[in-house]
């Protein structure tokens, strides 16, 4: 049809879960046209929005393959539960962001596996909720996956091995 606008009317002072019908009519000034009907009802809640994203995201206990990250929870949860927080990494030198965890995580925290030793990582999170996915938090500044030297003065450090053999120690 040609010259179509589309009108909206917000309807206020629904009660919530309540099962209300609309029918629609036009009007112009020759008069009204038929009543437009829904065939089933719209239920009232309340409007859902995308969580704003995680805040203060820390890393902490570095090995040569892991990394933990925790976060604290958005201040706006959208007006939906979050379901969890999706993890991304990024390598340093590179643009492209890489998620780290396949499924949603429910809790506050996270150990990132598989990280090559030697290399600088920067993470981010993102929030989860029936509306969809937040925006990216702020990133971490960059974190070398190596283990961390001991006592002060040590000249050893342990060598991260991807087989099944012990870990030996290297003089430095």
């Amino acid at each position: 049809m040609s010259g179509e606008n589309k009108v909206s009317w917000n309807v206020k002072d629904l009660i919530q879960n309540g099962e209300y019908y609309f029918r629609i009519q036009a009007i112009n000034k020759i008069g009204g046209g038929e009543f437009i009907e829904l065939r089933n009802p719209v239920i009232a809640q309340d409007q859902k929005h995308v969580p704003d994203p995680p805040v203060d995201l820390e890393t902490h206990n570095p090995t040569c393959e892991t990394i933990t990250l925790t976060w604290k929870p958005p201040m706006y949860d959208g007006g939906s539960k979050i379901m969890g927080y999706v993890l991304e990494r990024q390598k340093k030198g590179e643009d492209k962001w890489e998620r780290c965890n396949d499924f949603l995580v429910p809790v506050l925290s996270y150990t990132v596996r598989g990280l090559t030793e030697g290399k600088s990582y920067s993470f981010r999170a993102r929030a989860e909720n029936a509306a969809g996915i937040s925006e990216p938090s702020r990133a971490s500044l960059f974190v070398k996956a190596m283990d961390a030297v001991g006592k002060e003065g040590l000249k050893k450090r342990l060598v991260c091995s991807k087989s099944y053999q012990p870990i030996q120690a290297v003089d430095l």
